[in-house]
């Protein structure tokens, strides 16, 4: 049965088990959510218009024209200008102006903004512990045997990519409020490291498997050994074996006829 015969790895894994006189199980990778990331990326603050609050009168017109950040960023700079408008110079900043602008930028904006800044901060965190984690991976030599490095590699360069456009993004909407922003959709990336660290996973469980079944692995080395050997070249075993069969017969035939000369 093809069941009961071990690829040339398994074999391979079996016999260093074996000579390994330490030999000692190693940790699985445990892998962040890929949820983590999703519920950032799709929250639903990235695509809302975020706007000062409407009910003063010059409010209407600075909506109207799209300049709620422009105005924003001018509004930040003028306890540095001595009372001088950040826009038009003039010496015009009254303190009823200056309340005018907290009402427009009222505590609901602020509380906005600050969420908006706190997401982006939070994808980056997540981000760079993910892309630590895979490159720590990548200088680990113990588990070097179960993954090839160049697909280790290329996820971990897919990944810096996508992370850096979309906290690109994130940086845009920090900066301009009112606009609306489209967070990449990172399901696919992700679902290729969950399958790459699963089948590690599996490599090394099995590994395991191997370190406390030592001795009954070392029993069954020899036939195991065999058994795969045959099933590699079975092709060649079955030629020769029919090659044989067909000269036998062809030599019990020449001897027949020979003994019948004889006789």
């Amino acid at each position: 049965s093809t069941h009961n015969i071990l690829s040339e790895d398994d074999l391979k894994r079996n016999v260093s088990i074996v000579n390994e006189s330490d030999a000692q199980p190693l940790q699985t990778i445990g892998l962040p959510s890929k949820e983590v990331f999703r519920k950032i990326e799709t929250d639903e603050i990235w695509e809302r218009v975020i706007v000062g609050s409407g009910d003063l009168d010059f409010s209407g017109l600075i909506t109207r024209l799209g300049m709620s950040d422009w105005v924003k960023h001018g509004f930040d700079r003028i306890s540095e200008t001595d009372g001088i408008c950040p826009f038009c110079q003039q010496q015009i900043v009254t303190a009823d102006l200056i309340t005018k602008f907290n009402d427009f930028f009222d505590e609901s904006y602020k509380k906005a903004e600050d969420y908006v800044e706190s997401q982006k901060t939070e994808y980056h965190r997540q981000s760079e512990n993910l892309i630590k984690l895979l490159t720590s991976l990548s200088h680990n030599s113990a588990y070097a045997e179960f993954y090839k490095s160049d697909r280790l590699e290329a996820i971990i360069k897919s990944l810096q990519s996508f992370f850096k456009s979309n906290l690109l993004l994130m940086t845009n909407k920090k900066n301009s409020l009112s606009d609306k922003v489209t967070i990449e959709d990172g399901t696919m990336i992700y679902q290729s490291v969950e399958d790459f660290v699963s089948e590690i996973n599996e490599a090394i469980i099995r590994r395991n498997d191997l370190i406390t079944q030592k001795k009954a692995i070392k029993k069954e080395l020899p036939d195991n050994v065999l058994r795969t050997i045959i099933f590699k070249y079975r092709t060649e075993i079955e030629t020769y074996c029919n090659k044989r069969r067909e000269a036998e017969q062809k030599a019990g035939i020449l001897k027949a006829q020979h003994q019948s000369l004889i006789d």
